[in-house]
Formats: C-alpha cells, sequence, structure tokens
C-alpha cells in the first residue's frame, strides 16, 4: 500500500537524531523572534538621529532666548557701561559689551553703537606711537575688512602713521647697530652702521681676484673687506 507523504516526512524526521530536532526547534523560535523584533529594531535609528536633531535644535532655540531675554534686562546697565568705557577711550572693551546685544536683538542703534567704537578703536591702535608697523597695519587691515568705506576715508592717514612707525623702527635699528661693534664677515654698510662709523681714509687695491679695501681709524684701527666683506679687524 503506497505511504502518504506525511507518512514518509514523519519516517524521516523520526530518525534524525535528537540534535537535529533542537537546532530545528531553535531556528524556527530566532526566525519568529527577528519577525516581531525587526520592524522596531530597523526603525529605531532615524528615529534617534531624528530626536536628537529636533533636541539640538531646541536646545539652540532656548539658548538663544535666554540670551535675547538677558540683553533685554540688561541693556541700560550695559549703555552706561559702554559710555563709561568710550570715555575711557578703551574702545574696544566697549564694543564687547554690546555686541552679543546688538545681533540678539537686531538692533540698528546698537549696530551703530559697536561699529563706532570699534572704529575708534582701530583709528586708534593707527595713532598709538607704542605700536609698531606691523600692527598699525593689521588694525588698517581689520578696518578695511569690517567697515570698507571707514577705511577708504582714513586711507592715507593710514599710510602716514605706518611710514611714522617704519622710520621709528629703522632709526632705533640704526642706533642699535651703532652701539655694537664690528665682526668678521659683516658688510661695509653695517660696520659704517656700526659703533667704528665711517673711516677717516680707505685705501683700496683692485686685482684679478677682485677689490681689496683698508679702512683707517685715526692710526688705531683698521677694518678690512674683500669683495665687500669684512674679513679682518685690527685695533
Amino acid at each position: 500500500m503506497p505511504q502518504s507523504t506525511a507518512h514518509r516526512i514523519g519516517t524521516f524526521l523520526g530518525r534524525r537524531p535528537i540534535w537535529v530536532w533542537v537546532t530545528l526547534v531553535l531556528a524556527t523560535l530566532g526566525w519568529i523572534l527577528w519577525l516581531s523584533e525587526a520592524p522596531r529594531i530597523l526603525g529605531n535609528p532615524p528615529a534617534i538621529a531624528n530626536n536628537g536633531a529636533s533636541a539640538k535644535a531646541v536646545r539652540a532655540a532656548t539658548e538663544s532666548e535666554n540670551i535675547r531675554s538677558e540683553c533685554q534686562a540688561s541693556i541700560e546697565s550695559r549703555r552706561v557701561e559702554y559710555n563709561a568705557l568710550m570715555k575711557g577711550n578703551k574702545f574696544w572693551e566697549a564694543s564687547l559689551v554690546l555686541r552679543v546685544c546688538a545681533g540678539s536683538l537686531e538692533s540698528a542703534e546698537l549696530t551703530q553703537l559697536v561699529k563706532d567704537a570699534e572704529t575708534k578703536s582701530h583709528l586708534a591702535d593707527l595713532r598709538d606711537p607704542e605700536k609698531s608697523a606691523d600692527n598699525r597695519s593689521l588694525a588698517f587691515e581689520r578696518l578695511a575688512k569690517d567697515y570698507p568705506e571707514v577705511a577708504a576715508k582714513n586711507e592715507q592717514f593710514a599710510r602716514q602713521q605706518i611710514a611714522a612707525a617704519e622710520r621709528k623702527e629703522q632709526a632705533e635699528e640704526r642706533k642699535q647697530k651703532r652701539s655694537r661693534g664690528v665682526h668678521i664677515g659683516m658688510s661695509k654698510d653695517d660696520a659704517l652702521a656700526s659703533s667704528w662709523g665711517k673711516p677717516e681714509k680707505i685705501n683700496t687695491t683692485t686685482n684679478v681676484y677682485g677689490t681689496r679695501e683698508q679702512w683707517v681709524y685715526g692710526g688705531s684701527g683698521y677694518l678690512y673687506f674683500e669683495n665687500g666683506v669684512l674679513t679682518s679687524i685690527q685695533n
């Protein structure tokens, strides 16, 4: 009598070892669990990302509102502090008092006050006798970047102040050179700028190897140059 398909499957499975049954049951359970959890697992990352972005936006909005509220509450005291700093010629510090609130409150008046303080700060740096030529140049560059229309009106003044600083630095450098002696390897210009200064007499010899000079200082000192370079010192 022919056996049914169910009978043949049952007979086949009945002959398998117990571990086959255990593996089959565990695999079936794992598959069922995966089907039940997959939508939640796969759907969570975007939700978490979206929640994170939303939380960040909320924090930013809250912080912005806190700054705005603080500016509204303190603006009068800030104005008083600003005016006091401006009177004391502390222009950059004055700009810092109002800069954040000018942007937070979107106030054209406060923005103008910040501009006034910053431009005066840059112009003060330009005329400051203690500022180097590089620092004055930097002040003008910042002025030109932030307020080009103000820089254009003060360009000639800025050039004069930078040139004055350069002349001062060059004079100081010459003074330092004059206070120093001479050394082997220096140029004739450096020797002239040194404490030895200009010689009383120069004896020059020219041959196939170049030019040799003897600088005479009152008969008590001599400098010898070969092709413009100091090679020997005699006291």
